[in-house]
């Protein structure tokens, strides 16, 4: 007799919890200025006073939530390659956490850059020149997050 169940009959063995339903919340950030050399070490996370930062509501490293980066706009050069970077927010100094946590330096308008959290709290996303930005640059971030 083989080891196999079918779907049916495994479904009554299974035990444990479900994993929950995470409800998700978008912010969008925009920015007027992504100046030409603001590398990976100094990202732009949005304007002094107010920077891109977002609260985390659900997620633990059993059933992590969900984070969706995406560049929505970016002008006058809407085609270039431009970096992204997540990190903690830092409740002590209300600033941003450097360096980056999480990068990718190959991302474009339009483009999707997705990943997990384990636990609920507040990061910072930023934006970084990549080697592409020939001058000022306005752009806009949505961020879909658990």
């Amino acid at each position: 007799m083989s080891g196999f169940r079918s779907a049916a009959s495994a479904a009554a063995f299974m035990v444990g919890p479900a994993a929950p339903t995470y409800t998700s919340y978008t912010d969008t950030f925009t920015d007027g200025t992504l100046v030409q050399g603001a590398d990976i070490n100094a990202p732009d996370f949005g304007p002094a006073g107010s920077p891109h930062r977002f609260t985390i509501h659900q997620g633990s490293s059993t059933y992590p939530g969900s984070i969706d980066v995406t560049i929505t706009s970016m002008s006058p050069l809407s085609t270039i390659t431009v970096g992204v970077g997540l990190t903690t927010w830092n409740n002590t100094s209300q600033s941003c956490d450097m360096p980056l946590q999480l990068t990718t330096s190959s991302v474009k308008v339009g483009l999707t850059v997705s990943g997990q959290v384990g636990a609920p709290g507040d990061l910072c996303v930023a934006v970084f020149d990549v080697g592409n930005v020939l001058g000022s640059t306005a752009y806009s971030i949505t961020v879909v997050h658990s």
